[in-house]
């Protein structure tokens, strides 16, 4: 008799404050505990994981009602705000904190995607995760674009204190050979030697990725099937991730077209009055002359003129030159090309030249010889 006995459960009843009379304890007060009784205390809330007032604590971090007095939780006194309220400063709240516009159980810092506000999972008040996935009430998830945040969905997971991420197979800011793999927000690089055609920003056309950056794909290889070989394209990748092209000549064109190297994988005309001697298929027999469109045109009308110099040099306007031999007398010859040293052709005419030369002295006959063409 006389001893004091230990505070005890029964059920969801609290009983304390006994003593040992006539061999058994006799509780002066009990308490029925809202969340169950457990080892000689009320168990908290089990959403919150705090005292009730009533409860014997060691600081106002552990009490519902953010303030612990003399060991035991307490309503806060009437000057200082509790915990859940609004407030613009610590010093308004008996907790000493004020976070997220609320009075705090604590400072509520060091973690993504936490809270004292409304969207708390442990309640306005208490700082807990966010416990939405379509909030990111401090700015803790914002999507970037480089290998480490690229898949952030922009908001808070609403599981834990975690940032959510975007689904499988999209792309969201990763960089060039990244994707998402909806599970984490960092990104995840494509397999070596695979194109990236998806989001804004894309590697492939004779591009390929390899350990997480974009390459040129080897010359004169061709993997993906990119480049048709048809008219200039060669069938294969080349220089600067292209499409790879003859350097110049005919090629696969049509007559009196050509290519002109890398500037285009296409065929482009020819001059108009050029000929056309590459490839085989030609524009330069019988005086045909391209027509600047694709066509090979040959000339409508050939206009003659001569003339009979006999030792006057009279040929002026039709032919100028030396005697090649004594049966032809060529445009623009070279003195050092000459056979016969005095004869000679004078004259400023342009054309096609032939004539006869005269071995004597006499001079040359000379026939200038115009192509007209309907172009």
């Amino acid at each position: 008799d006389g001893v004091t006995c230990p505070t005890y459960c029964s059920g969801n009843i609290l009983k304390y404050n006994g003593n040992c009379v006539n061999g058994s304890c006799q509780y002066l007060n009990t308490e029925t505990c809202e969340f169950g009784c457990s080892n000689g205390y009320c168990k908290p809330d089990p959403g919150t994981g705090l005292l009730p007032i009533g409860e014997e604590c060691d600081n106002n971090s552990q009490c519902e009602s953010g303030y612990c007095n003399n060991g035991v939780c307490a309503e806060p006194p009437g000057d200082k705000k509790g915990l859940g309220e609004s407030c613009s400063a610590a010093s308004q709240c008996q907790s000493g904190f004020c976070v997220d516009g609320v009075c705090c159980n604590n400072a509520c810092t060091g973690r993504a995607c936490q809270t004292c506000g409304a969207l708390s999972s442990q309640g306005i008040g208490h700082c807990g995760y966010v416990k939405s996935s379509s909030a990111d009430p401090r700015n803790d998830c914002a999507q970037g674009s480089t290998v480490n945040n690229g898949c952030s969905s922009g908001n808070c997971s609403g599981a834990n204190w975690s940032c959510g991420f975007v689904s499988s197979g999209q792309d969201g800011g990763c960089p060039a050979c990244y994707t998402c793999s909806g599970s984490k927000i960092s990104c995840t690089p494509y397999s070596n030697n695979t194109q990236d055609k998806k989001g804004a920003k894309t590697c492939y056309s004779c591009k390929q990725c390899v350990s997480g950056s974009c390459k040129d794909i080897p010359s004169f290889t061709d993997p993906f099937n990119e480049c048709e070989k048809r008219e200039c394209n060669t069938g294969d990748c080349g220089r600067g991730g292209e499409c790879n092209a003859y350097v110049s000549g005919e090629r696969g064109c049509p007559v009196c077209q050509t290519c002109d190297g890398h500037v285009s994988l296409k065929c482009k005309y020819i001059g108009t009055g050029q000929k056309d001697d590459q490839g085989s298929k030609l524009c330069n027999n019988d005086h045909k002359r391209c027509n600047g469109s694709g066509g090979c045109s040959a000339p409508t009308s050939v206009n003659q003129t001569g003339c009979l110099n006999l030792g006057s040099n009279n040929c002026s306007g039709y032919c100028s030159g030396w005697c090649a031999s004594n049966s032809m007398c060529e445009s623009c010859m070279t003195p050092s090309m000459r056979v016969y040293s005095n004869d000679s052709c004078s004259g400023t005419g342009s054309g096609v030249f032939s004539g006869s030369c005269n071995q004597s002295g006499g001079g040359c006959k000379c026939f200038y010889v115009k192509y007209q063409y309907p172009f």
